[in-house]
C-alpha cells in the first residue's frame, strides 16, 4: 500500500505500526544474536494527524465510576465559568428536585434556601 492513497491518516498509522512490530521483531533478533543490528533503528516515525474522539452518552455512563467523572468534570467546567456557586452532590440534585416538586404539589411557598441547600447554591 503506497502511503496516502487510502483515507487519509489511516495509512500512516498503519506504516508506524508496522514499522515498530518489525522493530520489536529485529530487536528480539539482535538479542538473539540471529541479527547484528535492527534496521529499523534509524527510520524515522511519520508524524501521525491528530485524531478527536468522543465518548458516547452510552460509555460514559455504563458504570458508576464513569458517572461520577462525568459528574466531576461537570462540577469544575459550571464552578470555573461562574455558572455555580459551589459543587453541589447527585443526591443534593435529587433532593432538590425532589423538595422542589413537592412544593408544587402542595402550594407551597418557602424559601428555596433550607437545610442543606444554601442560597448561594444555584441550579
Amino acid at each position: 500500500m503506497t502511503i496516502g492513497t487510502s483515507a487519509p491518516g489511516k495509512s500512516v498509522v498503519q506504516a508506524n505500526r508496522e514499522e515498530s512490530c518489525l522493530s520489536a521483531a529485529f530487536t528480539a533478533a539482535v538479542e538473539w544474536r540471529i541479527v547484528s543490528q535492527n534496521p529499523c533503528r534509524d527510520v524515522p516515525k511519520i508524524e501521525e494527524p491528530a485524531r478527536d474522539r468522543y465518548v458516547t452518552d452510552t460509555e460514559s455512563t455504563d458504570s458508576e465510576s464513569g458517572f461520577r467523572t462525568n459528574w466531576h468534570r461537570l462540577m469544575q467546567k459550571a464552578l470555573a465559568a461562574g455558572a455555580i456557586a459551589q459543587a453541589f452532590t447527585f443526591h443534593d440534585l435529587h433532593a432538590k428536585s425532589a423538595s422542589d416538586e413537592s412544593d408544587l404539589s402542595t402550594g407551597s411557598t418557602r424559601p428555596a434556601s433550607t437545610g442543606a441547600h444554601s442560597s448561594s447554591t444555584r441550579f
